[in-house]
């Protein structure tokens, strides 16, 4: 019988589809070395729920899943002792790991596991614990997802993504791949969410050292913490335990409700000495992005909003958003509370450096009617700020609550820490927003610091600038520099009005200089707006210092409503004593019906010194001098008005306890009923009104 051949044609084809690569890939498991149960492979395979995946017990040992194959099993062991190496890959569209419980990778051994080219691995976290990467001490694990899918604790209520637990770790997410954390099923893993934690050693007992590192890198590589009250946590606790986070080139993370950078441990609310640990977390390129927000689809939404704590317990933290990076906390829609935000340096222990910089943007977010949301440098340690080369800092709520940046502790820190800010460059700027929105430096008692303001950066912070706020609260705000721009706007519901505040009731010290512009808007709200040296209407016993010096430097105040008060103590009980001096040319300018006071309170003490050919003061209808601006009785006080100086006022009155000095001009009507001293034995004051 004779055999037919085969067509050359088919032959032709089948072979060049062959040598172009092109043939179907095979279904195939691979294992050498170290690797047990016996007979896994050659193609898809269930070891079954009640057996573990050890490769690289106690030796070296591989697994390779590739083309479409199938493996699932109880548990996957990567270098399960601490001479073993193990290494699982899976590769390629279709193919997928399962594990009913969890993966160690590199538990005391050396681990590996690559995840590639559309493949998934899911770890179900079934009895307890997900994904650990470098388990125990002196263990070293190396998780790659490169263009696959890692799927994490999807039945565990405690779902888990461990970095550098207590040995050495490292998570790569490249080109398009994605880690997910949790589920945002309803009911499956929400009480307590996705966790991710980097450089993090044992919660308890003696503590062991640990390093992880994270890498998010690519167009389209995400990691997502799914749930409710989710936390990622980089450089947990243990002292010479590191954490690092780098999201680069379009990658992204998705941190939930919480982030930690720089954390140590507490017991019973007390900070463990010795224990902290050092973060770093760095979002830098265009498209690349960190946002932390609660999952709102799924949940109920009763914890805290946002928060994000750089530096904490005895931690040390650093987050650095730069080249067009992006972050953002988002607790708009919360059902629950939104209070939240960042801290910087949360605890009396902890250090924290936040900068953002290059054209980086740094955003918080929320609509609540209620509750507080912000930022605070030095809220108990020592906490710093950098924004320059046109970062961004954008604050806002769109409801009623309050909204600020803070420097030097907040209301619920009860004290400050220590702190430092530099806002400088074109493009830089710094915008806070709402209907309660401020900044204020040297905010509780033991604070003390310094923010500059410098070389063209623009700050809007809200309604109200505070310098020295609180009883035994220190700032110092220095802004300088042409092109520089604050700019105060008040808005309508706003209950204090626009303006600036130095030493409130703590020490407060502002410069204004070098044609640097400070514009204060009153027409957004029928308030009074006051800028306010050595008091306020609302809190006295401080100590001010307001200095506006240069040529063409500028303080503009608009609004129906307007009012300059040196030297305030409304509770009789508490005077404050404030200083404000305008020279070598800088003017400051209050509309037609604005009204000022130097000593407005008995007991209170009130000097403003207006020196130089040039600086000028143009207070509009009234100035007192030991006098309120109702021209009633007040405190000490004294204009000082010299070497060219100008203060205008269509009416000027010396009180008893008022003294003029000087030998410049006064352009309005004086009323003495204190004393003068003109110029220099002698000298002449000149004024141009009735005296």
């Amino acid at each position: 019988m004779k055999l037919c051949e085969p067509r050359k044609s088919t032959i032709a084809l089948a072979l060049a589809t062959v040598l172009a690569g092109t043939a179907p890939a095979l279904a195939q498991i691979t294992v050498i070395g170290d690797v047990s149960p016996a007979g896994i492979g050659p193609g898809s395979t269930d070891i079954g729920n009640s057996t573990n995946l050890l490769v690289g017990n106690t030796s070296a040992g591989s697994m390779s899943v590739v083309g479409g194959a199938t493996f699932s099993g109880r548990a996957f062991f990567l270098g399960e002792t601490s001479t073993g190496n193990g290494n699982l890959t899976v590769s390629g569209a279709g193919s997928s790991a399962t594990a009913n419980t969890g993966i160690g990778v590199g538990r005391n051994g050396i681990g590996v596991l690559n995840i590639q080219s559309g493949a998934t691995v899911t770890s179900q976290g079934a009895s307890g614990f997900s994904v650990i990467v470098a388990e125990f001490a002196g263990s070293s694990g190396t998780l790659t997802v490169d263009g696959g899918t890692l799927n994490t604790s999807l039945n565990d209520t405690t779902p888990l993504l461990g970095v550098g637990y207590r040995g050495t770790g490292a998570l790569n997410v490249l080109n398009g791949g994605g880690v997910t954390i949790g589920s945002a099923s309803a009911g499956v893993g929400l009480e307590n969410g996705g966790s991710l934690q980097i450089g993090s050693a044992n919660f308890s007992g003696t503590v062991t050292p640990a390093s992880g590192s994270v890498l998010v890198s690519g167009t389209g590589s995400v990691i997502e913490l799914m749930g409710q009250n989710q936390s990622l946590n980089v450089g947990r606790m243990g002292g010479g335990t590191t954490g690092s986070l780098t999201v680069q080139n379009g990658g992204e993370v998705r941190a939930g409700t919480f982030l930690g950078i720089g954390r140590g441990r507490e017991s019973g609310g007390v900070t463990e000495v010795g224990l902290g640990a050092t973060g770093t977390v760095v979002v830098e390129g265009a498209g690349s992005k960190l946002t932390v927000a609660g999952i709102r689809t799924c949940c109920t939404d009763t914890g805290n909003g946002p928060d994000m704590q750089i530096g904490a317990q005895d931690g040390t933290g650093t987050l650095t958003i730069r080249n067009s990076g992006f972050v953002q906390l988002d607790a708009r829609g919360m059902t629950g509370s939104e209070s939240g935000g960042v801290s910087v340096a949360r605890n009396a222990l902890s250090t924290g450096t936040l900068t953002i910089e290059t054209g980086a943007r740094l955003e918080l977010l929320s609509d609540s009617p209620t509750d507080s949301f912000g930022m605070t440098i030095g809220r108990l340690g020592t906490g710093s700020l950098n924004v320059a080369d046109g970062g961004q800092i954008f604050i806002s709520n769109t409801g009623a609550g309050g909204v600020g940046l803070t420097f030097g502790g907040n209301s619920a820190s009860g004290t400050g820490g220590s702190f430092a800010g530099l806002i400088a460059g074109a493009g830089t700027a710094v915008t806070i927003t709402g209907i309660d929105a401020s900044m204020t430096v040297g905010s509780r008692s033991g604070s003390s610091g310094t923010v500059t303001i410098e070389a063209e950066a623009a700050v809007a912070p809200g309604h109200r600038l505070l310098v020295g706020a609180n009883p035994g609260s220190s700032g110092t705000l220095q802004i300088r520099g042409a092109g520089t721009i604050i700019s105060m706007k008040s808005l309508a519901g706003d209950e204090f009005g626009a303006g600036m505040t130095v030493g409130r009731s703590g020490i407060g010290v502002a410069t204004i200089s070098d044609g640097a512009v400070v514009n204060v808007d009153g027409t957004g709200g029928a308030q009074r707006h006051s800028t306010n040296v050595g008091g306020s209407g609302v809190d006295s016993g401080g100590t001010g210092t307001l200095n506006i010096m240069g040529a063409t430097t500028r303080y503009n105040v608009t609004g129906a409503s307007t009012s300059l008060v040196i030297g305030r103590d409304d509770t009789g009980t508490t005077p404050s004593t404030g200083t404000m001096t305008i020279a070598d040319g800088a003017q400051v300018s209050f509309p037609g019906a604005g009204v000022g006071s130097v000593g407005y309170s008995p007991g209170s003490t009130g000097t403003l010194n207006v020196i130089g050919a040039g600086s000028r003061l143009n207070m509009g209808a009234f100035l007192g001098v030991g006098r309120n601006i109702n021209d009633q009785p007040g405190g000490t006080g004294t204009l000082n008005v010299a070497s060219g100086g100008v203060v205008q006022a269509v009416s000027i009155h010396v009180g008893s306890s008022g003294t003029l000095i000087g030998d410049g001009t006064l352009d309005g009507s004086v009323i003495n009923d204190g004393a003068i001293f003109p110029g220099n034995s002698p000298g002449v004051l000149q004024i141009t009104g009735d005296l």
